[in-house]
């Protein structure tokens, strides 16, 4: 069983492979332009202008909707290992009271 420590270094490494292919496709994008008389600077710069208030909303919105998806995830594993209780969360099971 992956502890959480290992399981965010595995997250950690995949996302840097996926860094790494994005930096791959992107330097092929770059080469495509220039195959197409492009200059790939002034296309990512006339790209960056068609950005629209709507699609960074939406972005953030994905972002956040992610976020508390990782967040109560790391709350379940936490609380599958008797690591710490999920916030508001009960264990459900009451203390035996001595006897008198």
């Amino acid at each position: 069983m992956l502890t959480v420590s290992q399981k965010a270094m595995d997250v950690q490494q995949a996302s840097e492979q996926l860094l790494q292919q994005a930096r791959q496709a992107l330097g092929g994008m770059d080469q495509y332009f220039r195959d197409q008389g492009l200059d790939p600077d002034q296309v990512r710069n006339m790209m960056s202008t068609l950005s629209t208030a709507e699609i960074d909303v939406e972005a953030r919105e994905k972002f956040e909707q992610i976020k508390h998806d990782i967040e109560r995830e790391v709350d379940q594993k936490r609380v599958e290992l008797g690591l710490a209780p999920a916030a508001g969360a009960s264990s459900g099971v009451k203390r035996q009271r001595s006897m008198v």
